[in-house]
């Protein structure tokens, strides 16, 4: 039993290190690609199976299949609200799918907080994004390559300036949240070790 433990806690580890890959990468190709989605989505199976093999009285949550459950129908939830994001051409489809599988780690426990600090993180990103071009605009900041503000009518162009220019790598939002919910269920699973 003491295995299933430190697999849970594993589990949760490597989908921390993934969503920081991810939102490394995310910085600097504004893709997070359907691999990454499938590993955190396979991570969060084995973390719910291995709580699964455990006693009741042993798992983060002792009705897991009600939990389970309820992540799913969250997971639904979020993909339904973020997929008319991504229609009004506002979020990135990686950004929708990461963020609906990462329902399924926080359950309806840590949904809220997730879902909370993944926008207050994702809203400071897009300030600063949208505050490098008003200065750019103004000629105070020069464009590098390397910041997440690009002219999407290619580089020979000048620099766009409005809303429309801002590229946002919100995979760096739902990296915060979701190290959140990592440290919680870290934690947690400490204290029961």
């Amino acid at each position: 039993m003491d295995m299933l433990k430190v697999l849970s806690l594993t589990f949760v580890l490597a989908m921390a290190v993934v969503l920081i890959l991810a939102a490394i990468r995310d910085s600097r190709h504004y893709i997070i690609d359907n691999k990454t989605v499938l590993t955190v989505l396979v991570l969060a199976l084995l973390f719910h199976g291995a709580q699964a093999l455990l006693p009741a009285e042993s798992r983060l949550t002792p009705a897991i299949g009600a939990n389970l459950g309820s992540a799913l129908i969250l997971a639904v939830i979020i993909f339904a609200l973020t997929s008319i994001l991504f229609a009004l051409n506002l979020m990135g489809g990686g950004d929708v799918k990461l963020l609906t599988v990462m329902m399924i780690w926080s359950g309806p426990a840590l949904a809220l907080p997730f879902l909370l600090l993944t926008a207050i993180a994702g809203g400071l990103l897009s300030a600063v994004v949208l505050l490098r071009i008003k200065l750019q605009a103004r000629g105070l900041v020069t464009r590098n390559e390397a910041s997440p503000i690009v002219n999407p009518l290619g580089s020979s162009l000048a620099p766009c300036t409005g809303i429309a220019a801002a590229k946002v790598p919100y995979g760096l939002g739902i990296c915060v949240g979701g190290l959140y919910v990592a440290w919680v269920l870290a934690q947690r699973l400490m204290d029961v070790m």
